[in-house]
């Protein structure tokens, strides 16, 4: 009784479901890639034994698996009688078959070929698969029905979670009045940057920081050199100056733009920022030149130099 029930939930269609259609127009083109036996987590005991001597072996089954190459993604697909064996084996049951089964439009097929075939739904009892139907190349007129998994290129994005459960009990406004006045009305706070931050900012977006040559700027807690020296001097943190010059670092063996495409994004820019870092030549009030001893990059001149209006 048992394995009539589950014949009858794999075999048993809706009514109407076998009634035939014209599917001249339903067929679409993929590329056969290979075909492949994948153990489907079952084992079938042949083991026997009087008592005294055991005869037999245990192996593990198997179902082929066929790969449909199309243009945005792989089928996987598995003819439908080695499905419902496998389906039925992991049951507990033995599938029992009158006849052997035969070659299927698959089997013939080498890396490469072309296949058309065509995808329709059916509704089981136990729910509702799509199923490919592929003909045979010397039966046009005779099909055989596969199961199906597809495995696109990309990915389908998944939606990202929300963890506000304060913007979640606002807009469902799940609150009372009073609460909503005062959780979900908040202002919102804007901050004008610092000096510095924008001229980090306008220097990291514009990159060419030989827009600096001839701008007052009032050096930060930096160590100033005289120029050509590591001769350091730290009197001049915090006064103004003029840039008479940018000096733009020079690499000796640049990276090229393959590689840089195929780093990670965060040692991609800091390669960049290097790239487009300058060593800045400052005269001050009193007339002295000094240097920032060492190249600094978009990213850094923020913290050692600040534009003046």
């Amino acid at each position: 009784m048992k394995k009539f029930i589950a014949i009858a939930l794999l075999s048993l269609a809706l009514v109407g479901s076998a009634f035939a259609k014209d599917h001249s127009n339903d067929y679409q083109m993929g590329t056969f890639i290979s075909a492949t036996a994948v153990a489907d987590g079952t084992i079938t005991s042949t083991l026997h034994g009087d008592g005294t001597t055991v005869a037999g072996d245990v192996y593990a089954n198997h179902v082929g698996v066929y790969r449909i190459k199309v243009a945005d993604g792989t089928w996987f697909v598995t003819t439908l009688n080695q499905t419902q064996d496998s389906m039925l084996r992991g049951m507990g049951m033995t599938p029992m078959h009158f006849k052997s089964e035969k070659a299927n439009p698959l089997d013939g097929l080498k890396n490469g070929d072309k296949v058309l075939f065509r995808l329709h739904e059916r509704r089981y009892l136990n729910g509702k698969f799509t199923l490919m139907a592929i003909p045979y190349a010397d039966h046009p007129d005779k099909e055989v029905e596969f199961s199906t998994r597809f495995e696109p290129d990309v990915a389908p994005a998944k939606p990202e979670k929300t963890t506000d459960n304060v913007k979640a009990m606002c807009d469902s406004h799940k609150l009372s009045a009073e609460l909503e006045k005062q959780y979900c009305s908040a202002p919102a706070t804007t901050t004008s940057p610092t000096a510095s931050e924008a001229t980090a900012q306008a220097a990291t977006q514009a990159i060419d920081l030989a827009q600096l040559a001839g701008k007052r700027v009032k050096v930060l807690r930096i160590p100033l050199c005289q120029p050509g020296t590591y001769t350091v001097d730290l009197t001049y943190a915090g006064k103004q100056a003029t840039v008479l010059s940018v000096n733009k670092q020079t690499m000796a063996t640049p990276v090229s733009s393959n590689i840089l495409d195929r780093m990670p994004p965060a040692a991609r820019a800091t390669l960049e920022d290097l790239y487009a870092s300058v060593t800045l030549v400052l005269q001050f009030d009193d007339g002295t030149k000094l240097d920032t001893c060492a190249p600094i990059g978009p990213r850094k001149i923020g913290d050692s130099v600040e534009l003046l209006p």
